[in-house]
């Protein structure tokens, strides 16, 4: 959550958050407390999220995708700039790197 700015990186909201592992932990238990690992959500993405892509076996890929339908998406309860898509797609090739 620090690391994340306590904002979630694809609302800009401030409140109910959660953590999101980029790479799920039950198959990369390594990256469990890796920052970088990270992404802090809003609940609300979040389970939107699991509901697409399922609990287990996550990947950064799956990540990317969901951002960007939910750039296409662009429902009228949240809006989400094409800057903050766009800096979070950055910010994912950055991730793949360290990952």
């Amino acid at each position: 959550m620090k690391n994340g700015n306590y904002t979630c990186a694809i609302s800009g909201e401030k409140e109910n958050l959660e953590c999101h592992h980029l790479y799920g932990t039950n198959e990369n238990e390594s990256l469990i407390y890796i920052p970088k690992n990270g992404i802090v959500f809003k609940r609300e993405l979040h389970v939107q999220f699991h509901k697409r892509y399922g609990f287990r076996s996550n990947t950064l890929e799956q990540f990317e995708l969901f951002v960007k339908h939910l750039a296409e998406a662009q429902n009228t309860t949240m809006l989400i700039s094409s800057q903050a898509v766009d800096r979070v797609l950055e910010d994912l090739r950055e991730r793949k790197n360290f990952l």
